[in-house]
């Protein structure tokens, strides 16, 4: 059955609505038991029996999709997952025989898993098992090479360690922090594995069905796949709303109509373009009624996968978005957060009562002490939630508030394996200016969402008193627009546990902004690697960019896994920077529909080109080769219900990426996450249409 939704009356962020599910008592439950054995006896409408979790395992850190498998589930039943209850959002009740819910972070081993039912409650002691390590990401190609992070709470990574995929070993294993290693899968044949790692003089853990190889492109994390090119090109069209089938999606291969091959998908999504003679490199254009466009351009692969995201416009009456799938749709959908509460302890004579905070220098003139109590985040460039925004919270403690022991503050958090810090010092009333001097740090946090974590002391003993000093070398020409200056910054590593990013208010404290990119370039107050934070290994992002704003044109660099021991930093590695010349700043599109683009420099792995119209919707997506200077533009409205894109302003968008091995003809969507990048430029122009 199609959802349908009326783009109309239905925000970005919400949710289509299904069909009815079936009712319960069926006298022939669905997916309950063991196919072999004919499922479960009908247990009646005051039933319910929870029989298993499929998978039955995952990582410490959560956020994984799972289903519970058994009889007598309702619409209504609350699931109760490693002693959290779930809340509504990160349950999908799919018939009266599976729930689908997202696993909160939890301690590794096993973990009870309940449904409640009305006054009926069926528990799986052990239904769950947490693992110690967590693999990010969990999918890739029967060629090898993907790049599989590994992660840890509290481990203790080193390159004598081994990590095997199916027995066999994966190569060129990397140790960025401690608790974070990256090693290349070999190659495998289609199905799923488990995946080893075995510690230096230690025993080995296993991860069963951990990691799935598959020959096509992948369903899930979309791309190329499939191998060259032979006669024909097979091309699933996904809702990057849904996630399910597109169908009606007008696909073609070649520059411009009339196609080389075109086709539209049917109710699976689906289609295939087939030529006499066909063969790679070609170009793929997929568009589709109120979506947004994508082309890949020069690739070779005989199979595709691509996701479209929908216009959310009052224009767009009916949007058919496919048939909705038993996951999650993300696009806009956020985990319910979590809380932290505690004090902060600072030295000094008291033992059971608060201590002056004698550890910060005299405050002067329109000059406070103060603290700000935060979270690690997810990824090293992640901004950090203002967490005293709710009602009842307060992340920014000064010495006058009292406690039992300490000064008290309460946060609000993600939900998610974390560390919760404080940074104390000194901060001017009139500019707001803060310069910080000590920290304290909990780590090994686990939250599901809506818990509160109380009770949490954190000593505020860690000096801030190391540099961190970085060199920029390498940089490319700046374009016609800039760049005209320099930021670096710099992000502790913490593994498991997320990214240590302090702020204060709004400001970033771990960043520094020069015009010259001159002799060192150095970070000041930051922590010492040692006690708390010895597995701790700096991420540095420098970039070049333009204006007072920070900009683009700019290009960046980042480089993981630093741990500064008196020297300094040296960061090179950066892509050219983009110029389009065609169309120019400004100007109308080409005659020929062509964008075209230089480089200042080193040419990235791959280019990404986002087009907006300036009626808010998103136009068009490109991925091509980081080689290629073009990527064409063609009229489309030919073709039934198939726009072209807006009159007036359009906003273009280039994005140059380097990813550590990139392969173009066999990339995901996955492969390309921000946070694979190691460098990238940037430059957007407005130009005509």
């Amino acid at each position: 059955m199609l959802a349908w939704v009326a783009v109309a009356v239905c925000a970005a962020g919400c949710r289509p609505t299904l069909e009815d599910p079936p009712p319960l008592g069926n006298p022939s439950p669905r997916d309950a038991g063991p196919p072999d054995f004919g499922g479960f006896p009908d247990v009646g409408p005051l039933g319910v029996l929870l029989d298993r979790v499929e998978p039955g395992h995952g990582p410490f850190s959560g956020d994984q999709t799972v289903t519970l498998r058994g009889v007598g589930f309702l619409p209504t039943s609350e699931v109760t997952f490693a002693g959290v209850v779930l809340p509504a959002n990160d349950v999908r009740y799919v018939d009266a025989n599976r729930i689908v819910v997202l696993t909160p972070a939890s301690t590794p081993g096993p973990a009870d898993v309940s449904v409640r039912s009305g006054e009926r409650v069926s528990t799986l002691t052990g239904g769950y098992v947490y693992d110690t390590l967590a693999l990010e990401p969990t999918r890739g190609s029967v060629a090898g090479g993907t790049r599989v992070e590994v992660t840890g709470l509290g481990a203790a990574f080193s390159l004598a360690d081994v990590v095997r995929v199916d027995g066999a070993p994966c190569a060129s294993i990397e140790v960025p922090s401690p608790s974070r290693l990256v090693c290349v899968t070999p190659a495998h044949a289609v199905g799923t594995v488990d995946v080893s790692y075995t510690p230096e003089g230690g025993d080995t853990v296993t991860l069963t069905d951990a990691f799935t190889y598959f020959d096509a492109s992948d369903p899930i994390a979309g791309g190329l796949g499939g191998g060259a090119i032979q006669g024909s090109v097979n091309v699933t069209v996904i809702s990057n709303f849904t996630g399910g089938p597109l169908p009606d999606a007008f696909v073609m291969l070649g520059n411009g109509l009339p196609a080389l091959a075109s086709g539209r998908t049917g109710v699976t999504g689906q289609v295939t373009l087939s030529a006499d003679g066909l063969a790679g490199p070609t170009t793929l254009t997929v568009a589709a009624y109120c979506h947004e466009k994508t082309t890949i351009v020069d690739f070779d692969a005989a199979s595709v996968t691509v996701f479209l995201s929908p216009w959310l416009d009052v224009g767009c009456v009916e949007i058919d978005l496919g048939e909705m799938q038993t996951g999650f749709p993300r696009v806009g959908v956020a985990r319910n957060g979590a809380f932290i509460s505690g004090e902060l302890r600072f030295p000094g004579p008291n033992e059971n009562a608060p201590n002056g905070w004698d550890s910060l220098p005299t405050p002067g003139p329109n000059e406070v002490r103060v603290a700000y109590v935060q979270t690690t985040t997810a990824c090293a460039t992640c901004r950090n939630s203002a967490p005293g925004g709710p009602a009842g919270t307060n992340d920014r403690i000064t010495e006058d508030m009292r406690g039992a022991r300490g000064n008290p503050f309460r946060i609000a958090s993600r939900s998610s394996a974390l560390a919760v810090f404080a940074v104390a010092g000194i901060e001017n009333v009139q500019t707001a200016q803060f310069t910080p001097y000590v920290m304290g740090i909990r780590r090994g946090v686990l939250l599901g969402p809506e818990q509160e974590l109380q009770g949490v002391e954190l000593a505020m003993n860690i000096p801030l008193d190391q540099p961190l000093d970085v060199q920029l070398g390498g940089l490319p020409a700046p374009s016609s627009r800039g760049p005209d200056r320099f930021q670096v910054r710099a992000t502790l590593d913490l593994g498991g546990e997320g990214f240590l990013r302090p702020f204060a208010r709004n400001t970033a404290l771990d960043e520094v902004v020069r015009l010259s990119s001159e002799g060192v370039i150095r970070l000041v107050a930051q922590p010492p690697l040692t006690g708390p934070l010895a597995d701790g290994r700096y991420f540095v992002d420098a970039a070049w960019v333009t204006g007072a704003a920070l900009g683009d044109p700019s290009t960046h660099v980042v480089r993981s896994g630093v741990r500064p021991l008196g020297g300094t930093v040296l960061l090179t590695g950066f892509v050219g920077l983009p110029e389009v010349t065609a169309p120019r700043y400004g100007q109308l599109l080409p005659a020929d529909r062509v964008l075209r683009w230089d480089v200042t420099g080193p040419e990235p792995d791959v280019w990404m080109i986002f087009v907006e119209g300036g009626d808010g919707n998103a136009q068009w997506r490109y991925f091509v080769r980081g080689d290629a200077r073009q990527a064409p533009m063609p009229d489309l409205s030919a073709e039934d219900e198939i726009r072209d894109v807006s009159e007036g302003t359009l906003r273009i968008t280039l994005y140059g990426i380097n990813v550590a091995d990139f392969d173009f003809d066999t990339f995901t969507y996955s492969s390309l996450s921000s946070r694979r990048w190691t460098a990238w430029s940037v430059d957007t122009i407005v130009a005509l249409r």
